[in-house]
């Protein structure tokens, strides 16, 4: 049980971290799944089954196709084959995001767009003892887990394709030059400027609401018993303050 839950609190710190995007995200939860399965204990399996519930809930599945064929046509290809919860989306679902968000962002001008127990008969010294070994142990484990998940996230990571700033014809609308520079890029060619954009724009999508969990956190030690018989416009004018004097001291 520990090592299951030592494997899903390195999953956790990793999703945390600021730099964290759709791509490592998907790394890291499918590193994770198969470490769970590794473990023949009732716990991993539960767990297991209710992450993959989870993961079907909220992964979109063609923002991340998406991002990973851009990133990496060839590797994404040979990876089709992936268990449920981390489904593929198809190759005409890929090409309509890439043209809608096009479109939607970069495209003003369509037609001009380019419980521990005690053992009985143990003595406290050696429970604790016994307990503290067990804790070195389990931490060895999640700092090894931790950096097989970076080597794996390092390892996808690396090769990507290359970038072309050449413009295809603007007599072209936009899901044509689409569908063009698609056609291109899975013979091994670069990226031209309307994939390049749509790569650089999903990177910057977070993969948990971490950001606004801390702002909540943040506000619980602000909102205190007294301030919370203030109405909400008192409330709102305080927290900028104190987030206005706390930058400008920076």
């Amino acid at each position: 049980m520990s090592s299951s839950l030592n494997f899903i609190k390195a999953i956790v710190e990793e999703l945390c971290e600021r730099k964290s995007n759709l791509l490592i995200a998907e790394i890291a939860l499918q590193f994770m799944m198969e470490k769970l399965a590794m473990n023949p204990d009732v716990i991993s399996g539960q767990l297991k089954e209710a992450l993959n519930r989870r993961i079907l809930q909220r992964r979109n599945a063609t923002l991340v196709s998406t991002l990973q064929y851009l990133h990496n046509p060839t590797k994404y290809y040979d990876e089709r084959n992936t268990p449920h919860a981390f489904s593929k989306a198809s190759h005409a679902e890929i090409i309509a995001l890439i043209v809608k968000i096009n479109e939607t962002y970069f495209c003003k001008d369509k037609a001009a767009t380019t419980v521990f127990e005690a053992e009985d008969g143990l003595p406290l010294r050696e429970i604790q003892r016994q307990q503290r070994l067990e804790d070195e142990r389990e931490q060895e484990t999640a700092k090894t887990f931790k950096e097989q998940l970076k080597t794996k996230v390092n390892e996808s990571l690396h090769n990507t394709a290359e970038v072309s700033t050449k413009h295809l014809s603007e007599n072209d609308d936009l899901e044509t030059s689409v569908r063009v520079e698609i056609a291109l890029l899975d013979r091994s060619g670069p990226k031209s400027i309307h994939l390049q954009r749509v790569y650089d724009f999903l990177l910057t999508i977070p993969p948990t609401s971490v950001e606004a969990e801390r702002v909540f956190s943040a506000n619980r030690y602000f909102c205190n018993h007294l301030r919370c018989s203030f109405n909400d416009d008192t409330l709102d004018a305080l927290s900028f303050l104190r987030s206005y004097f706390m930058n400008t001291r920076k």
